[in-house]
């Protein structure tokens, strides 16, 4: 290439420098945390937020550049000479902007320093990658001068766009998951709500704005510069929304296609592995590890620039006040990796904090840019007063709904046995119980009732995910099994969204044990979230009890409303294969009964059902020999079984062997690869068949219960 390209280049990213510090600002890991989390959830049917956000953050770009370039004045201080109250109103906005920034940035760092470490496989903890970062950081910012912050930042912008966009042609959604995934979805309350105001936050982000004009004058540009003001707010909101949607579609195809959800942004990464191999994971894991640097550096200088914008007007980068406001910042910064937790909840939590400031900010610059004494001849015309009125509106939509998620999250209804949490964020929080009868010990968290461990002579049967993500090791089924067409159902004329499995298993059960330690009993109630999604009253109890070398898992279900209540339940432990690391995955096989006379169902694209069986004949003895293949794309699942199957090797005396009595039909299935493990699962219900439209009223597979009435549903696992 010719020198004089990249000296074409070098002047673009000059002109845009500004818009490179809004994404600095705007996307870091906390937008990871929450675009992933919504593509995981949602597939693409917030998208539309995303693009609204990403508009109105352009026109709040160009206002405030807008005002800048033509008064010279920076935010809070042209605030205070121009508006009436502007003390208040400017220190309100600066509360608000620093306050929302620092309480996203222990979330930031401590998901940053673990992309460090799953990147390098480091095996120090978070804190010291943290610290390190810190330091690194806080020398950037000593350099103290624009010029230099430019330049990192657009290192740092340009890398995390590159390595988003390229994920995304690693991870592209197959057609029908592709469309079960675009159809737009409007937030019906709760966590769908919480993302909603987390999208906005993360996008449409005060900081963006309020600190805007000191960038505008530190680079020079005055009335005669509207236009290049103009190129720099475009190309920064179209970066945001192509960056930040990349990251919702590989979401989409990694986690939404799966319906897996996320308790870690590396849980990306890990996903990513088996579908498009370790070039993929690491391309992932760059992106993530440019974001929360890109992130961190601007957030260390918010305080600092907004008082220096307070008190003079400018940006004052060498100043002691500048360095001491970055050093304190830096502390308060490393509180959250100090203390380990787990970052996804209040990461989100902290991108919609951003909402409350948000609608001051609009009105602030409406205001400034319509009074002819400030502006002149560059008042804001009909169209930028247009968008800027709808941006308000939207903003204080957000806000509300944003307060709204917030309250209902964690005041009005914290974490309990009604609340659809609808991630894993929780689960660090949760402690598991424990049960034991001197043969068998077990542990099951009350988040999702959850089975996590069976032991038995000191060897572990239940296949065990790394600690720090655990997710989907035995989840619960309710009040779905598998896939609805689109995520969508209907019942009594209106429709509603459920993700594959149903709620149950992102939901905090209430605990009850028993006097004797050998058995516990999780509950969940209906509440305004579950109804928000199953339109019905219920209970769903679940006991675990060890009775000499078995477990018994028995669901009661109660229907609480005054008509019928349609429902499938399901089970789905999976079992360490080969157990007790005897053997080989191939050394195992399934044994059924003499009675077994199976039928396997056909699946369409997207875990969907084709709507046919065939005949599934086994081999001599009733035995099914494992093979990878078997399970590697939608699983194997049967009906006419029996109700009973064992797991087990000539190889080694360890056997499980499940029954279910109440359960019509048994799926078999294992992580796409050679996973090892196999679930074992009983199913009152199965997917969707593809094409057929999910209406609950009439579908044949569906448990109904009349009012008032209890169905129980058991399985039984037998160890040797």
């Amino acid at each position: 290439m010719s020198k004089g390209f990249f000296k074409r280049l070098a002047a673009f990213l000059s002109l845009v420098g500004p818009g490179i510090f809004a994404i600095g600002y705007t996307i870091g890991t906390g937008s990871v945390t929450s675009m992933a989390k919504a593509g995981a959830d949602y597939g693409l049917g917030l998208l539309w937020v995303l693009a609204l956000s990403c508009l109105f953050s352009g026109v709040l770009m160009t206002a405030y550049g807008r005002f800048a370039a033509v008064t010279g004045e920076t935010t809070l201080h042209g605030i205070v000479r121009f508006l009436p109250g502007g003390k208040w109103i400017a220190a309100f906005l600066f509360l608000g902007v620093v306050t929302a920034q620092y309480t996203c940035l222990g979330g930031i760092l401590i998901l940053t320093s673990g992309a460090i470490r799953e990147a390098f496989g480091l095996s120090v903890g978070v804190f010291p990658i943290a610290c390190a970062i810190m330091v690194v950081m806080l020398a950037f910012a000593m350099v103290g001068r624009y010029a230099f912050f430019e330049k990192v930042l657009s290192f740092f912008v340009a890398l995390m766009a590159l390595a988003f966009l390229a994920s995304v042609f690693a991870t592209w959604p197959a057609p029908d998951v592709l469309a079960r995934a675009a159809r737009p979805l409007l937030p019906g309350g709760g966590a769908s709500l919480l993302m909603l105001a987390a999208f906005v936050g993360t996008t449409m982000a005060a900081p963006t704005f309020v600190t805007r004009p000191l960038l505008i004058r530190e680079k020079g540009l005055s009335a005669d510069d509207l236009g290049k003001e103009r190129v720099d707010s475009v190309v920064s909101a179209s970066l945001m929304f192509a960056i930040s949607g990349a990251i919702v579609f590989v979401a989409t195809g990694a986690l939404f296609a799966r319906g897996a959800t996320i308790s870690s942004v590396l849980d990306m990464a890990e996903t990513l592995r088996p579908l498009a191999g370790r070039l993929a994971v690491a391309i992932f894991l760059c992106g993530t590890l440019a974001a929360g640097l890109s992130s961190v550096f601007p957030i260390l200088m918010v305080a600092p620039l907004l008082a220096g914008d307070w008190q003079s007007g400018r940006m004052n980068t060498r100043s002691a006040t500048f360095r001491i406001l970055c050093v304190v910042a830096s502390a308060w910064g490393l509180v959250v990796p100090a203390l380990g937790k787990n970052p996804v909840a209040v990461t989100i939590a902290a991108q919609v904090s951003n909402v409350f400031v948000l609608p001051l900010a609009v009105a602030a610059i409406l205001w400034l840019l319509n009074r002819r004494g400030v502006m002149g001849v560059h008042r804001a015309g009909p169209c930028l007063n247009v968008l800027l009125a709808l941006a308000f509106f939207f903003s204080l939509a957000v806000a509300f709904a944003g307060g709204k998620a917030l309250f209902e999250r964690f005041i009005r209804e914290p974490p309990s046995a009604g609340n659809v949490a609808q991630s894993q964020s929780a689960y660090a929080d949760v402690p598991p119980v424990a049960i034991s009868n001197g043969v068998l010990s077990a542990s099951i968290s009350p988040f999702g009732a959850e089975l996590r461990s069976v032991r038995m002579d000191g060897i572990e049967y239940l296949w065990q995910q790394e600690p720090d993500r655990p997710s989907g090791m035995a989840p619960v089924l309710f009040p779905i099994c598998g896939s609805l067409n689109q995520g969508r159902y209907t019942f009594g004329g209106r429709e509603y969204a459920l993700s594959v499995h149903g709620f149950a298993k992102t939901s905090l059960f209430r605990t009850e044990c028993a006097p004797d330690g050998a058995s516990a009993t999780f509950t969940l109630e209906s509440d305004d979230a579950t109804r928000a999604v199953y339109p019905f009253d219920f209970a769903l109890a679940i006991t675990f009890r060890l009775d000499g070398r078995t477990l018994s898992v028995e669901a009661s279900v109660t229907n609480r409303c005054d008509a019928e209540m349609p429902f499938a339940y399901g089970g789905h432990p999976g079992f360490n294969v080969p157990l007790g690391g005897e053997g080989a995955f191939e050394d195992w096989f399934l044994e059924f009964g003499p009675e077994a006379s199976p039928e396997a169902f056909e699946f369409a694209e997207g875990g969907l059902l084709a709507g046919a069986k065939r005949a599934f004949p086994l081999e001599p003895g009733g035995r099914l020999p494992l093979r990878h293949e078997l399970f590697n794309t939608y699983g194997l699942f049967l009906s006419g079984t029996g109700g009973s199957v064992t797991l087990r090797s000539e190889k080694s005396p360890r056997s499980v062997t499940v029954r279910f009595p109440d359960m019509p039909d048994v799926g078999f299935w294992h992580a796409p690869g050679e996973a090892p493990f196999l679930c074992i699962e009983p199913w009152t219900g199965m997917p969707s068949v593809a094409g057929v439209p999910d209406d609950l009223a009439v579908r044949p597979d569906m448990v109904r219960l009349a009012p008032g009435a209890a169905a129980t549903l058991r399985y039984f696992v037998e160890f040797r």
